[in-house]
């Protein structure tokens, strides 16, 4: 598995030169992630993406996070590369995502000769991503992403049926997953202790992989994991408590994003991200 971390350097000033330095990158023009207070990070866009780490087929394209362009078998990870965060006393994380150009059915019709393309059958796209918070490691992906992923818990934007095997209740969820400490699964008996899947046809988005731009803010204060989209709430989880589920460092850990495809497939971009801790 390849890895890249991206991280640009700059040269050190001091005195004055330094504090005109600091005060020009905070200009609302400026692209760059700006660390406004300690564990604080805000990207507007991906066009400067100082501090993520990037692993499996995760890339920037123009100014956008790319975890898995739409092509079989792909998996990343993303993670917030300068440091751990604080996540135990509660945080607030907002990002934008965009679901584009998945596959498509078409039966397959024998003309006598060969097998030709007939009639569109429908969109087949796969399979989703997640918000993850790990203490595994900066380096870490699991397979497919954040499968067997220790010391995790992932919020899952599902976009693929695996049926009764895995759990799941249709191609357009939204579920949250930990085992502690434990290898993570995609398997849906994960999120059975934080309410199991949200169905988000019935929370009016029929349809996250439609390639329209989806706006997400999760919040975890009081010990409530919350999920919004768009705004709206989509799901709740209460009674979590960060500090005994994983194994923090001094309430603290790593943040990011993970993705796969498997024998379909979709575009899973992230256009805008955001991290704040917030006071007890």
């Amino acid at each position: 598995m390849k890895t890249r971390f991206i991280l640009t350097s700059r040269n050190l000033l001091t005195g004055l030169a330094a504090a005109v330095l600091m005060l020009t990158a905070c200009s609302k023009d400026d692209d760059t992630p700006q660390a406004t207070a300690p564990n604080n990070f805000e990207y507007q866009n991906f066009r400067q993406n100082q501090g993520l780490n990037l692993l499996g087929n995760a890339f920037i394209t123009g100014d956008t996070l790319r975890l898995t362009k739409n092509d079989y078998y792909q998996e990343s990870a993303c993670w917030y590369g300068r440091s751990r965060v604080k996540v135990a006393d509660g945080f607030e994380t907002n990002f934008q995502f965009r679901i584009s150009k998945r596959d498509t059915l078409f039966e397959s019709v024998w003309n006598g000769t060969r097998w030709t393309k007939g009639p569109f059958l429908g969109y087949n796209g796969a399979d989703g991503f997640t918000f993850v918070i790990q203490n595994a490691g900066v380096d870490s992906m699991g397979n497919y992403g954040y499968e067997k992923l220790g010391n995790s818990i992932a919020i899952e934007f599902d976009t693929f049926d695996n049926g009764a095997t895995y759990g799941d209740p249709d191609g357009n969820h939204v579920s949250i997953h930990s085992m502690g400490t434990a290898p993570n699964t995609m398997n849906e008996s994960a999120s059975k202790n934080f309410g199991g899947p949200v169905r988000l046809g019935l929370k009016g988005f029929s349809d996250i992989s439609d390639g329209k731009v989806y706006k997400v803010k999760i919040t975890y204060q009081s010990a409530m994991l919350t999920v919004f989209m768009n705004d709206k709430e989509v799901h709740k989880a209460p009674n979590v408590d960060l500090n005994t589920l994983l194994k923090l460092t001094e309430g603290a850990a790593y943040v990011g994003f993970t993705s796969f495809t498997g024998a379909a497939y979709e575009n899973h971009d992230i256009m805008s991200w955001s991290f704040k801790p917030l006071q007890k």
